[in-house]
């Protein structure tokens, strides 16, 4: 009975005790290489990932170009990062932002999907899609130069080129478009559209 006795107190103290000395082993990587456990990649990742401010003007060799405006971005983390780069790449980070004209043209908040591919070790390439609401022209007929549509909501893209400074700064060269696609006055079906170019910089979190 002793005996029995013993055992169980020995086994006991080892079901305790084992933790304790095995935690400095799992943190450095465990004696044979074996890797801690890791909590899911959507844990680690940071809700905002990105804020951009730049500068957008209307671009001269469209018909219909926006005013000048004070750009500013958030973009939050993915929702979740495969393990794979190239099925990374589809995964989108989604993003909100405003527009503010300078030039008394229409000011336009925005939302929508990001997706990045990296070309390099700091080039980058951007694409997104959302939609778009704005303030002023938003109804009837938009004022000339004004950088109104018409209507709202609409269609937002942009394309952009980017290039890291630090690990943490980035500048950015985009083309956006805001379009209504024929929705603004169906009857007429002629497509409403404002193209910008301009350059941000972003500070990654």
């Amino acid at each position: 009975m002793r005996t029995q006795r013993t055992k169980a107190f020995v086994f006991a103290a080892f079901v305790v005790a084992a933790p304790v000395i095995a935690a400095p082993e799992a943190r450095a990587g465990g004696e044979f290489g074996v890797a801690a456990p890791q909590p899911p990649v959507a844990l680690r990742t940071a809700f905002i990932s990105e804020t951009r401010i730049g500068v957008m003007a209307g671009a001269s060799w469209t018909d219909k170009a926006g005013s000048p405006s004070l750009q500013g971005e958030v973009l939050f983390g993915k929702p979740f990062n495969p393990a794979d780069l190239f099925l990374s790449y589809f995964v989108p980070r989604p993003h909100f932002g405003a527009s503010l004209s300078l030039g008394g043209g229409a000011h336009f908040a925005f939302a929508g999907l990001t997706w990045n591919v990296d070309v390099g070790d700091r080039v980058f390439l951007e694409a997104s899609f959302g939609g778009a609401i704005q303030e002023g022209g938003a109804r009837g007929t938009a004022p000339p130069g004004s950088g109104a549509l018409g209507c709202s909501p609409v269609f937002r893209e942009s394309a952009s080129i980017g290039y890291r400074l630090t690990e943490r700064v980035a500048v950015t060269a985009t083309v956006e478009r805001f379009g209504d696609r024929g929705l603004c006055d169906p009857a007429v079906g002629a497509p409403r559209a404002v193209t910008n170019v301009g350059a941000r910089i972003g500070y990654a979190f």
